[in-house]
């Protein structure tokens, strides 16, 4: 499997982790099963102080900003990381030797996160049901490390109660579209590449080249 210290998975996530590192030991050295909102507030404020503020707050959305505040952000955001997670790993693999991670992993973390910490009941409801009744996560769909990529992107594509326009839309992928359908290796080949470059948006670094 991919090692949880893997510097090319999220490489910019390791402040955020000390972070909930240091919230872990916390709550493991309480000798009571209570903590109060206050003393949790203002641990937290001071560690994220201290590694650097890794959580953003008032930012605005660059991939994932619509065309109103109440559309897509956060969850576009969520399946955005979870594209690049799965790319990711599909690509760390194909420049290492070594057993290949089991593909089912990754998707029941994803799903596991989502059932514990998505804040959105809603949605989180939303999300088991298709991972688990409309498009279930299976060994009979995900068996080879690329199909977890085209789960997600199936699964998402999909989505019943969200209608959308089909990704990669023409404009971005023409090879991906062929007589009506998706090509598979074309449109694998695609997310690979697009949710593989996926990268921080530093706002200091984009204002210099404009």
């Amino acid at each position: 499997m991919v090692g949880k210290d893997d510097p090319n998975i999220l490489h910019n996530s390791r402040r955020a982790k000390w972070v909930i590192s240091d919230l872990q030991h916390l709550l493991e050295g309480k000798t009571s099963a209570v903590i109060s909102v206050e003393e949790w507030r203002n641990h937290f404020e001071r560690v994220e102080g201290f590694f650097g503020f890794p959580f953003v707050q008032n930012e605005t959305w660059q991939h994932c900003a619509g065309s109103s505040s109440e559309f897509r952000g956060y969850t576009c955001g969520l399946w955005t990381t979870f594209h690049a997670l799965t790319a990711n790993i599909i690509i760390t693999h194909s420049k290492n030797t070594g057993i290949a991670p089991n593909p089912l992993g990754p998707l029941k973390a994803i799903q596991g996160w989502v059932t514990s910490f998505f804040g959105c009941e809603h949605c989180r409801q939303h999300f088991m049901k298709m991972t688990t009744q409309t498009f279930p996560m299976s060994e009979q769909r995900v068996f080879r490390l690329t199909d977890m990529l085209m789960y997600l992107w199936r699964a998402h594509n999909i989505d019943p109660q969200f209608p959308k326009y089909q990704f990669p839309p023409l404009f971005l992928c023409p090879k991906c579209h062929a007589g009506g359908h998706f090509s598979r290796r074309q449109t694998r080949n695609f997310l690979l590449s697009y949710y593989g470059s996926v990268r921080p948006y530093h706002r200091a670094w984009n204002a210099g080249k404009q």
